[in-house]
């Protein structure tokens, strides 16, 4: 009783940590926008260990009146062991350069996680490196790939007697281009509510902050998103 008392003063506190932080660094913004996210997922566990995945997701911005971004994303991730987990995924995009025209892009990835449970508390740190391709058809540095290494701390609670499963999180965009500085130049603070509508569906609304760091006029951006997950059992 006093581990799970414990586990939930630390979930309403770092809750309560991000709030402060996001709220703080909004109001040092210099370049704001707010962006909705629709997610439409499907998921198959061949076996107990393996699952594959298919997402299609619309990204809208400058403040919901524009599609930003279209893309289709296929993926394997396969339970290592019982705490680690890793995954390679592709992804075909179709966005909005900075000429205000729609291009195609590439990306994929390679990701590693650990997992930790206690109780209902449930602590993950994912790695992934990726490496993007934009406007390969039509830019002259299409060819050049822009790589990442993300890192992402997540806290998950499930409520007792509820089918909510409440969860939080912050991630940093570490820059590993051969040719370019190193740095972390962008982060992403979410708070998410799934909701388990039944053994197939999952349902889930999310609120991002995301900012960029380390130049001159960062810009902001407020993610509001709703996702739908059908799993194949």
């Amino acid at each position: 009783m006093y581990s799970l008392k414990l586990y939930r003063s630390v979930l309403i506190g770092s809750f309560l940590l991000l709030f402060l932080l996001s709220t703080t660094c909004r109001i040092f913004a210099q370049s704001e926008d707010m962006n909705l996210w629709t997610r439409v997922a499907v998921k198959y566990d061949p076996t107990q260990k393996t699952r594959l995945a298919l997402e299609n997701e619309f990204r809208f911005y400058e403040n919901i009146s524009s599609l930003e971004q279209y893309h289709t994303e296929v993926g394997i991730s396969q339970e290592l062991t019982t705490n680690w987990d890793g995954g390679l995924y592709y992804r075909f995009m179709y966005e909005m350069d900075r000429e205000k025209q729609y291009v195609i892009g590439h990306r994929a990835w390679v990701q590693l996680a650990y997992n930790w449970e206690k109780e209902r508390f449930s602590v993950s740190y994912r790695t992934r490196l990726q490496t993007t391709y934009k406007g390969v058809f039509s830019s002259e540095n299409g060819q050049v790939p822009e790589s990442y290494s993300r890192n992402k701390l997540s806290f998950t609670y499930d409520l007792p007697s509820s089918k909510w499963q409440p969860s939080m999180g912050a991630e940093f965009w570490y820059r590993v281009n051969q040719n370019s500085l190193r740095f972390i130049d962008k982060y992403r603070i979410s708070v998410s509510a799934q909701y388990r509508y039944s053994r197939n569906v999952r349902l889930e609304v999310f609120y991002n902050f995301q900012q960029q760091i380390q130049v001159a006029d960062p810009a902001t951006d407020h993610i509001l998103g709703v996702a739908y997950t059908y799993l194949i059992r």
